[in-house]
Protein backbone atom coordinates (compact mmCIF):
# COMPACT_ATOMS: atom_id res chain seq x y z
CA UNK A 1 0.00 0.00 0.00
CA UNK A 2 2.85 2.37 0.79
CA UNK A 3 4.30 1.80 -2.68
CA UNK A 4 0.96 2.47 -4.35
CA UNK A 5 0.34 5.65 -2.39
CA UNK A 6 3.99 6.70 -2.50
CA UNK A 7 3.98 6.47 -6.29
CA UNK A 8 1.89 9.60 -6.34
CA UNK A 9 4.69 11.62 -4.77
CA UNK A 10 7.75 10.29 -6.64
CA UNK A 11 9.96 12.90 -8.22
CA UNK A 12 10.95 10.59 -11.11
CA UNK A 13 7.46 10.52 -12.62
CA UNK A 14 6.84 11.69 -16.15
CA UNK A 15 5.59 15.27 -16.54
CA UNK A 16 2.28 14.20 -18.10
CA UNK A 17 1.75 11.78 -15.21
CA UNK A 18 2.19 14.58 -12.67
CA UNK A 19 -0.63 16.47 -14.38
CA UNK A 20 -2.94 13.61 -15.33
CA UNK A 21 -3.20 11.76 -11.97
CA UNK A 22 -4.30 14.78 -9.88
CA UNK A 23 -6.86 15.74 -12.53
CA UNK A 24 -8.37 12.25 -12.37
CA UNK A 25 -8.46 12.32 -8.56
CA UNK A 26 -10.18 15.71 -8.42
CA UNK A 27 -12.62 14.70 -11.15
CA UNK A 28 -13.54 11.54 -9.25
CA UNK A 29 -14.36 13.35 -6.00
CA UNK A 30 -16.27 16.12 -7.79
CA UNK A 31 -18.24 13.41 -9.60
CA UNK A 32 -19.14 11.73 -6.29
CA UNK A 33 -20.32 15.04 -4.84
CA UNK A 34 -22.37 15.91 -7.92
CA UNK A 35 -24.04 12.47 -7.93
CA UNK A 36 -25.20 12.99 -4.36
CA UNK A 37 -26.41 16.53 -5.00
CA UNK A 38 -28.24 15.44 -8.14
CA UNK A 39 -29.90 12.36 -6.66
CA UNK A 40 -30.87 13.68 -3.24
CA UNK A 41 -31.10 17.44 -3.31
CA UNK A 42 -31.47 19.23 -6.64
CA UNK A 43 -32.70 16.51 -9.04
CA UNK A 44 -30.96 18.14 -12.01
CA UNK A 45 -31.36 15.12 -14.26
CA UNK A 46 -34.31 12.90 -15.06
CA UNK A 47 -32.74 9.54 -15.84
CA UNK A 48 -35.04 6.53 -16.32
CA UNK A 49 -34.65 3.77 -13.75
CA UNK A 50 -33.53 1.22 -16.37
CA UNK A 51 -30.69 3.51 -17.44
CA UNK A 52 -29.70 4.08 -13.81
CA UNK A 53 -29.54 0.29 -13.36
CA UNK A 54 -27.26 -0.08 -16.40
CA UNK A 55 -25.00 2.70 -15.06
CA UNK A 56 -24.88 1.01 -11.67
CA UNK A 57 -23.89 -2.32 -13.25
CA UNK A 58 -21.16 -0.64 -15.31
CA UNK A 59 -19.83 1.00 -12.17
CA UNK A 60 -19.79 -2.34 -10.31
CA UNK A 61 -17.99 -4.00 -13.23
CA UNK A 62 -15.34 -1.28 -13.30
CA UNK A 63 -14.72 -1.46 -9.54
CA UNK A 64 -14.46 -5.25 -9.73
CA UNK A 65 -11.90 -4.86 -12.55
CA UNK A 66 -9.92 -2.48 -10.30
CA UNK A 67 -10.04 -5.00 -7.46
CA UNK A 68 -8.80 -7.85 -9.67
CA UNK A 69 -6.02 -5.68 -11.05
CA UNK A 70 -4.76 -4.55 -7.65
CA UNK A 71 -4.93 -8.12 -6.34
CA UNK A 72 -2.93 -9.53 -9.26
CA UNK A 73 -0.16 -6.94 -9.65
CA UNK A 74 1.95 -6.13 -6.57
CA UNK A 75 3.74 -3.34 -8.49
CA UNK A 76 0.57 -1.53 -9.52
CA UNK A 77 0.88 2.16 -8.87
CA UNK A 78 -0.74 5.30 -10.26
CA UNK A 79 2.70 6.43 -11.41
CA UNK A 80 4.11 4.95 -14.60
CA UNK A 81 7.56 3.64 -13.67
CA UNK A 82 9.69 0.60 -14.44
CA UNK A 83 11.20 -0.75 -11.24
CA UNK A 84 14.17 -2.82 -12.47
CA UNK A 85 15.87 -2.67 -9.08
CA UNK A 86 12.95 -4.58 -7.53
CA UNK A 87 12.83 -7.37 -10.11
CA UNK A 88 9.61 -6.13 -11.71
CA UNK A 89 8.34 -8.44 -14.44
CA UNK A 90 5.41 -8.55 -16.83
CA UNK A 91 2.21 -9.88 -15.25
CA UNK A 92 0.28 -12.24 -17.54
CA UNK A 93 -2.23 -13.81 -15.16
CA UNK A 94 -5.64 -12.75 -13.90
CA UNK A 95 -7.13 -9.87 -15.89
CA UNK A 96 -3.73 -9.27 -17.51
CA UNK A 97 -4.15 -12.43 -19.61
CA UNK A 98 -6.96 -10.61 -21.50
CA UNK A 99 -5.91 -6.95 -21.42
CA UNK A 100 -2.50 -5.32 -21.07
CA UNK A 101 -3.86 -2.50 -18.88
CA UNK A 102 -6.93 -3.85 -17.04
CA UNK A 103 -7.23 -0.86 -14.73
CA UNK A 104 -7.57 1.43 -17.74
CA UNK A 105 -10.06 -0.99 -19.26
CA UNK A 106 -12.07 -0.74 -16.04
CA UNK A 107 -12.02 3.03 -16.39
CA UNK A 108 -13.87 2.65 -19.69
CA UNK A 109 -16.92 1.37 -17.81
CA UNK A 110 -16.64 4.23 -15.33
CA UNK A 111 -16.29 6.73 -18.18
CA UNK A 112 -19.52 5.50 -19.73
CA UNK A 113 -21.19 5.94 -16.34
CA UNK A 114 -19.97 9.55 -16.18
CA UNK A 115 -21.82 10.55 -19.36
Amino acid sequence: MAERLGGLRKADRKKWDKVFVPIIAVRFFVWLALMGLDAARFRWSAVPMWLQAIGFLLLLISYYAFYLTFRENPYLSPAVRIQKERGQKVVSTGPYRHVRHPMYAGLVCTSWELR
